[in-house]
């Protein structure tokens, strides 16, 4: 009966009297943790620091989204039972929460039944326009959509709990791709933001703004982390006295001539001053490296022991956990050369990737997807101690070529939380006609996508720049086929074999295959209960090339 119903939408209880047979065979310690555990669930779904949760159940008045009060009340009240069965002391806080959560039922039935004849449910067009900005990706949980039913697990569940359960008091090191635009930073994002519910301090940043991306040294990245360290700590009041750092920094401002004290700026400061100036200048950054690469060991020791061990100590004394660093973008880093034909990325993470393994702290590096398809792919899971965790594409089709329907679903609601995040799913399906002239369109848009995250925003946002809500099929269709000549552009006929052989096989062998055809974004991975297989992009597969060379092996 559930079947075309989002699953989000569905509402689940246990049959009377289960519940209560449950509190009694449970301890009241083991009952309070389970309401810490789904309070902290909550809170994450609705966007809330777990403090703005709990104020939110002891007065919900003060939410002015009926959205999020909507989702918060039937918690609220089934804790109010179980705290009430309790007795004691939680009797009373009971009886509050819920006569304050009733209380503020029966306003907002009220108010909405005002509302209801008088207020449909607007578009808001400029707050559309920048929801669908594609080089902007998502900080919060306002626009998000949980597409791990699809793509075969939730993979920042899994690196959370590597984080906080499995080595909650040791470092680790975990590494993290898929195909650029795939959604991998929304993802870092939504790890972020559920470590600092757990009271983790984490430093995110972008690789891209401190590296040369066509030209990277172990010791560039150990400098990029080193000063968004030295930043972050610097922006939370954490004082350290990072004297080797201060040193070699120093002296490497005199060698460089360029004019500094560290000792009046800062050492996060310097080096951002140091690494602007190398990222411009090949000649700067080759001096750099003769400087930095015969010191890495002792780089190393210096952050952890005069950077990461004073600041862990400071949060742990104040009842904080470890700190957690987030590298994102360095899976950006260029497809370039180096000695002996090692690639960039091969000679950075296998080769050099024991380095990277030394921080003294919690790490999360991307890597680039090539890196799943080197010969060296054994080398270096051993050298990290762990297979890369790859974000797959949402699926629009499943292997055998029939529509996906929970991933279209999944991608539908991608499109219209954008339109209209205060609303629920289904109320979004209702108001889909105030953003496409019909269902179909939406269909078609999310299909031709191949579940590329930026590229379904990206073709989102080819239509605003031509017509603004609701958007016309033909529209659509002008942009799609502007997208698709210029793909098809791309591909030589030797290209077009090789794409033929992979969407037979549905399978990927070996670096050259992921050089030309999942690089270049031609085929698009996904995950099943079978594992992994390659799809061809969309807008390829309704080429009249393509189908042509089809109908010929045919």
């Amino acid at each position: 009966q559930f079947k075309d119903k989002a699953p989000n939408s569905i509402s689940y209880d246990f049959f009377d009297g289960v519940r209560e047979q449950l509190l009694i065979s449970l301890p009241t310690s083991d009952t309070l943790n389970i309401v810490d555990i789904v309070s902290s669930f909550l809170a994450e779904r609705l966007d809330l620091s777990l403090r703005e949760f709990v104020a939110l159940l002891n007065n919900p008045s003060q939410s002015r989204k009926q959205e999020i009060f909507k989702h918060s009340f039937p918690f609220a009240m089934i804790t109010a039972d179980i705290l009430e069965k309790l007795g004691g002391r939680y009797e009373e806080f009971a009886e509050k929460l819920k006569k304050t959560n009733q209380q503020t039922l029966q306003s907002n039935t009220l108010s909405g039944k005002r509302k209801s004849k008088n207020s449909p449910n607007l578009l808001d067009l400029q707050q559309f326009y920048d929801a669908c900005d594609p080089t902007q990706s998502l900080r919060g949980n306002r626009y998000y959509i949980d597409f791990s039913p699809v793509r075969g697990g939730d993979i920042v569940q899994e690196l959370e709990r590597k984080i906080a359960r499995l080595a909650r008091d040791r470092p680790t090191t975990q590494i993290f791709t898929g195909h650029i635009g795939g959604g991998k930073s929304t993802e870092l994002f939504r790890l972020k933001n559920s470590l600092e519910r757990r009271n983790y301090e984490v430093v995110y940043f972008e690789a891209d703004r401190d590296l040369e991306m066509a030209d990277v040294e172990v010791s560039d990245i150990l400098l990029s982390i080193a000063h968004n360290i030295s930043e972050h700590l610097d922006s939370i009041g954490i004082a350290t006295k990072p004297t080797y750092l201060q040193s070699l920094f120093q002296n490497l401002a005199d060698t460089l001539s360029t004019p500094m004290d560290i000792s009046d700026v800062g050492l996060s400061a310097g080096i951002a001053s140091i690494t602007a100036s190398a990222k411009q200048s090949p000649d700067m950054r080759s001096q750099l490296r003769q400087a930095l690469e015969p010191r890495t060991r002792s780089i190393i020791t210096s952050i952890n022991d005069e950077l990461l061990t004073p600041a862990n100590d400071h949060l742990q004394a104040q009842g904080k956990n470890r700190l957690v660093v987030i590298m994102d973008n360095l899976d950006r880093i260029d497809r370039a050369l180096r000695s002996q034909g090692r690639l960039q990325s091969e000679y950075i993470f296998v080769d050099r990737g024991e380095d990277l393994k030394q921080i003294d702290c919690h790490m999360v590096y991307t890597i680039p997807l090539e890196l799943m398809f080197s010969h060296d792919l054994v080398r270096l899971s051993n050298r990290f101690g762990t297979n890369p965790m790859v974000l797959p594409m949402v699926p629009v089709r499943d292997r055998k070529g029939n529509p996906d329907k929970a991933g279209m679903a999944l991608l539908r609601q991608m499109v219209l939380i954008r339109a209209f995040p205060e609303l629920n799913v289904n109320q979004r399906i209702d108001a889909v006609g105030k953003v496409f002239d019909e269902m179909a369109t939406l269909d078609r848009l999310c299909q031709v996508s191949g579940g590329h995250m930026r590229n379904l925003i990206r073709l989102l946002d080819r239509c605003l720049r031509k017509q603004d809500p609701p958007f016309l099929r033909a529209t659509l269709e002008a942009v799609i086929r502007n997208e698709r000549d210029s793909l098809m552009g791309l591909v030589s006929d030797q290209e077009w074999d090789l794409l033929l052989q992979a969407v037979s096989r549905q399978d990927v062998y070996g670096d050259e295959d992921y050089t030309i055809l999942v690089r270049s974004l031609f085929l698009y991975e996904y995950r099943d209960a079978q594992g992994r297989w390659f799809g061809l992009n969309p807008l390829l597969a309704e080429t009249d090339r393509y189908q042509n060379r089809l109908n010929q092996l045919q």
